[in-house]
Parts: C-alpha cells; sequence; structure tokens
C-alpha cells in the first residue's frame, strides 16, 4: 500500500478512537458509518469516471455494466441520508461525528489530488 493508503487507514482509526474516548461506542459508530460511507459512493463515481473514460480513450480495461455503475452513483445520496438517520439515532453526538467521518474523507481526496497532481 502506498503511504496516502496508509495515512488515510491512520486517519480514520484515529477518529474513531477519539470519538470512542469522547463519547462512546455510538459516536465511534457514526464516524465509521460517515467514513464507510462516503468512501463506498466515491469509488462508485470514480467507477463512472472509469467506464466513460475506457469507453471513449479505449485505456484496455473492462469496467462493470455502466448501468449497474450509474445506479451506484445514484445510490450515494440515500446511502448517505440513510446513514445521518441512523447516526441521528445513536445519540447526540452521533451526527456530528457522522459528519467528521464524512469530511475526513473529503479531506483525504483533496489530498491526494494534490499529491496525484505534483510536477516531478
Amino acid at each position: 500500500m502506498n503511504a496516502l493508503v496508509n495515512t488515510f487507514i491512520a486517519a480514520v482509526a484515529a477518529l474513531a478512537l477519539g470519538a470512542l474516548i469522547t463519547g462512546g461506542w455510538q459516536p465511534a459508530v457514526s464516524s465509521l458509518m460517515g467514513a464507510a460511507g462516503t468512501s463506498g459512493y466515491l469509488y462508485c463515481s470514480w467507477l463512472l469516471v472509469r467506464t466513460i473514460g475506457a469507453g471513449y480513450g479505449g485505456d484496455g480495461h473492462k469496467p462493470p455494466h455502466p448501468l449497474l455503475i450509474f445506479g451506484a452513483v445514484l445510490f450515494k445520496l440515500p446511502l448517505i441520508y440513510g446513514g445521518w438517520l441512523l447516526a441521528q439515532r445513536l445519540g447526540p453526538l452521533g451526527p456530528g461525528f457522522f459528519l467528521a467521518g464524512l469530511a475526513l474523507v473529503y479531506c483525504a481526496l483533496v489530498g491526494w489530488s494534490v499529491h496525484s497532481n505534483k510536477a516531478d
């Protein structure tokens, strides 16, 4: 694994541990739900981009069926909304830590983008 993946995994673990120390298992589960849900729908969005690129650029990769990927991308909003509703049921700290997990994934995405576009 590269350094960015290791850093992301360590950051998610640190967030979950901080949530566990702060408020117990409920905020820890909420933060993990936010990170996992956001990671899942960003991965599906990336698959859709690769599918479109393979269709036009012919990079040699055979992606899954485009309708399957497109459906997964459309499923992201109900997925995040459902996670938010579950986080609300996990107590008053749940929604905040859910959003912290979501924000952590977006910060990692920005870090990956900056790192991968650096001029060597």
